[in-house]
């Protein structure tokens, strides 16, 4: 039993790899080609995002059940790959806001994507402050917070029927300078070098599919 777990968390493990591969490669896009960022790109960015926070959750499980010394080598390649799915839904976040907060019109959807990032900086503050990660977050973790929350507040000002949050937006952020001070800078890291130093095994690859562009309106 302990062997097909051990087997079932290495084969999740790859796959959980792979995926934030592509995820990295969708966070990428709207820093790429913003003239043409559409709702179906941040569609799929988000589908990614699931998939692999998904993995997480289930992967987390089978490496509990496991016992002895394996369990410590999963555990730290688990523990590098939570910290490298954070970072990229991160830089995919302030990649989007930004584009978003640059339109000359908000278009249809803003009221979701901005609740959506506005929930990525809490869930990703809440990973930050466990201390088995803190080793292996880049320093310039701060320096997205900060940016990340600046384009936040550009686009509460430029639309501020959009959600009454100024006071959550703080909230959730608030102590993300205080967990990245206490990290230090020789052990930076960025997700594509956790990436390179994860173990891997067979691999195994999901596909998204599109939806239709939504047309862009000016907010009330």
């Amino acid at each position: 039993m302990n062997d097909q777990t051990e087997h079932d968390a290495e084969r999740f493990l790859t796959a959980l790899e792979e995926k934030i591969q592509e995820l990295l490669v969708l966070s990428k896009i709207p820093i790429s080609n913003p003239t043409k960022l559409s709702f179906v790109d941040y569609k799929k960015f988000r589908e990614k995002s699931n998939e692999c926070l998904s993995f997480l959750v289930i992967i987390e499980g089978r490496i509990s059940e496991i016992e002895g010394e394996r369990k410590d080598l999963l555990s730290e390649q688990f523990d590098k790959l939570v910290v490298a799915t954070w970072s990229v839904l991160m830089e995919g976040s302030i990649g989007f806001l930004t584009v978003l907060s640059e339109r000359a019109y908000l278009p249809v959807g803003t009221r979701h994507v901005f609740e959506q990032e506005l929930k990525t900086l809490s869930e990703a503050e809440d990973v930050m402050k466990e201390n088995k990660n803190q080793k292996l977050l880049a320093d310039n973790m701060a320096e997205k917070r900060a940016k990340a929350k600046e384009i936040l507040n550009v686009v509460i000002e430029r639309a501020p029927a959009l959600l009454n949050v100024e006071d959550d937006l703080d909230e959730a952020i608030k102590s993300y300078s205080e967990v990245v001070s206490t990290l230090d800078p020789d052990e930076e890291s960025d997700p594509e070098e956790i990436l390179d130093d994860a173990s891997t095994s067979e691999l195994e690859a999901i596909s998204d599919d599109a939806d239709s562009l939504e047309p862009e309106v000016s907010p009330d």
